[in-house]
């Protein structure tokens, strides 16, 4: 069994391999306090005894970090688009960034951590065409 603690929450329930070890996958709940946690493994040896592991883990809070978010934008045929501008926006108005691509459409810059929504536009600037375009990021 894999629990966090400081008040133990079960994560995960694994059965060993014939070699003894164990792969899984666990997800932190995102409700768990910031601070200092111990995961712990609990289990059995080969003689069946109790035995558990445990390694020291530190929630953290990311509000108010940004990430990098670099790329390129190109027409069908590969051709870069300029004057791309990219917005990432908090929906509750907490935190937003905005970059804007080079003449050859890459674009490099920093995005707040949990954006809830990107948003890729630009403005054909030779005549009055324009085109936007958002992209929903899910909630997992």
């Amino acid at each position: 069994m894999i629990q966090i603690h400081s008040t133990p929450i079960t994560l995960e329930t694994v059965t060993a391999s014939d070699t003894g070890t164990v792969d899984a996958a666990v997800e932190i709940p995102s409700e768990l306090d910031i601070g200092n946690h111990t995961l712990v493994l609990n289990g059995l040896d080969s003689s069946n005894n109790s035995i558990a592991q445990s390694i020291p883990v530190s929630i953290v809070s990311t509000s108010g970090l940004s990430v990098p978010f670099a790329g390129r934008v190109t027409t069908y045929t590969g051709v870069g688009v300029p004057e791309l501008f990219i917005s990432a926006n908090r929906l509750d108005g907490s935190a937003s960034a905005i970059g804007r691509s080079d003449a050859n459409g890459n674009f490099n810059f920093n995005i707040p951590t949990g954006p809830d929504q990107i948003k890729i536009y630009w403005i054909e600037w030779t005549d009055s065409q324009s085109l936007s375009r958002t992209l929903r990021i899910p909630d997992s």
